[in-house]
């Protein structure tokens, strides 16, 4: 996907109101670009599932094993407890009302 690093993009779910919610969280590697429409679009497109929150992260700030491995449950630890906004998020953005307009 155009601006986002390959291999650099998480996804977990997170309680919500009602129902458990999508959140992404991905390193971007071009400014500028509407990350968030595209990934919104690209995950309504392949799941028919509305993302709730996208948080964008500059390169080298997803947390990740000693081996390279993303850390998905780190990072949803980090979400929840608000840690992914201490100055590294890009872009940080929430859901849409209706998924297909994005």
């Amino acid at each position: 996907m155009p601006g986002i690093r390959k291999g650099n993009v998480v996804a977990f779910a997170v309680p919500g109101e009602v129902t458990e919610q999508i959140i992404v969280v991905a390193e971007r590697n071009a400014a500028g670009d509407d990350h968030d429409q595209l990934v919104r679009r690209a995950v309504w497109n392949r799941t028919r599932l509305t993302v709730a929150d996208a948080v964008f992260l500059e390169p080298g700030q997803l947390p990740k094993t000693s081996s390279g491995k993303v850390q998905r449950s780190r990072t949803r630890e980090l979400y929840l407890r608000g840690e992914l906004v201490s100055g590294t998020v890009a872009t940080r953005t929430h859901a849409h009302a209706d998924p297909a307009s994005v």
